[in-house]
């Protein structure tokens, strides 16, 4: 019976040690907001762009150039301008380093020209 009784009262113990620190953790994960970031490039900011890699996409934009970057709506319907940049020079095929002029420029954002167009990346630090 004596042995019944500690081992009852480890288990109690042991339990009442592990429960709080387990609803300490739940408490603290449910009260704590997920973070959600967007990266956001304003100007002066350089970003890299990727375009399709063709000889038309290297033709139609030229370094130094200033083009508009576009935004598409959720639907993907429509497009609205959300900033200006300037070309800088390609880096192999399909990127193209670009410095913000203007407005605010996000990964995703499209700059379109002719029959060609690049996809904003992530933003690079300047150097």
């Amino acid at each position: 019976m004596r042995k019944k009784f500690a081992y009852l009262l480890g288990l109690v113990m042991l339990l009442a040690v592990a429960l709080p620190a387990c609803s300490s953790q739940k408490s603290a994960m449910s009260t704590t907001p997920p973070i959600r970031a967007d990266i956001v490039s304003k100007a002066g900011d350089k970003v890299l762009l990727q375009n399709s890699g063709s000889a038309q996409a290297k033709e139609s934009f030229c370094p130094n150039e200033i083009v508009t970057a576009y935004r598409y709506t959720p639907d993907r319907l429509n497009s609205e301008p959300t900033g200006k940049l300037r070309l800088s020079n390609f880096i192999g095929d399909k990127f193209t380093d670009a410095f913000v002029v203007d407005g605010d420029v996000k990964p995703g954002d499209v700059v379109m020209k002719a029959s060609a167009e690049c996809l904003t990346q992530q933003p690079t630090t300047v150097e």
